[in-house]
């Protein structure tokens, strides 16, 4: 049986803060032990 975890993460990203939104999505390759594991990256610009 497979579970499927979706993690909701929200970013603050500002000018010139793009490295951990980059960070943010390598984390989407991460796999354990034959568990899917979905990250949803959601980026909020701040004026």
């Amino acid at each position: 049986m497979h579970d499927n975890i979706t993690l909701v993460a929200t970013i603050t990203a500002r000018q010139g803060a793009r490295e951990k939104v980059l960070l943010a999505l390598k984390t989407v390759e991460h796999d354990v032990q034959g568990e899917t594991r979905v990250f949803t990256v959601s980026v909020v610009h701040e004026p």
